[in-house]
């Protein structure tokens, strides 16, 4: 799992399953843009937002935009969120930058960076 700003995180299916890491970092949210939860399931007091989407450009816009708008929700509200793909490296990554960017006011190459600055980053076009 990988910290992008106080209460913004991504990562894959093995950070999304682990229990631990939710309270050590008091995620209250979870974004999921796999198509299945991890293995371990969810902790039972974290609020599960499915988006379901492939890697690479196939996916649908609207999809796309309703992961980013749920996102900066979560931000405003000052809550904390995962932001999770099968590896988290692809789909949590450019979901999670285009958050970003739209909650701080930063282009999506601004946010893109910050992202690539915490962790490993293998995004499609």
């Amino acid at each position: 799992m990988y910290e992008i700003t106080d209460n913004l995180y991504y990562g894959g299916l093995e950070d999304a399953g682990d229990s631990a890491l939710y309270r050590e970092r008091e995620i209250e949210h979870v974004i999921q843009l796999t198509y299945e939860p991890p293995g371990s399931g969810y902790p039972k007091d974290v609020e599960v937002h499915t988006f379901s989407m492939m890697d690479g450009p196939q996916n649908d816009e609207a999809t796309f935009r309703a992961a980013v708008s749920k996102i900066v929700e979560i931000l405003e509200a000052n809550a904390t969120v995962l932001v999770h793909c099968s590896a988290g490296r692809s789909r949590s990554v450019c979901v999670a930058a285009a958050a970003l960017g739209q909650f701080e006011q930063l282009s999506f190459e601004e946010a893109f960076a910050q992202v690539e600055e915490v962790g490993p980053v293998s995004a499609h076009e």
